[in-house]
């Protein structure tokens, strides 16, 4: 697979009990629209705390 073009990488905006900020990550996959980007990388990561 050829991935062309511009990418943003994403990161995961936490609350302070470290649950996710849904809001905030609305809000940060609606900034890159603007932008010009072609797509957004995400990475996925499993780790036990």
């Amino acid at each position: 697979m050829k991935i062309k073009g511009l990418g943003v990488a994403m990161i995961t905006p936490f609350k302070n009990d470290l649950s996710i900020d849904f809001d905030s990550l609305g809000n940060l996959t609606e900034s890159p629209g603007s932008m010009e980007v072609d797509f957004l990388v995400v990475m996925i990561k499993k780790t036990w705390l």
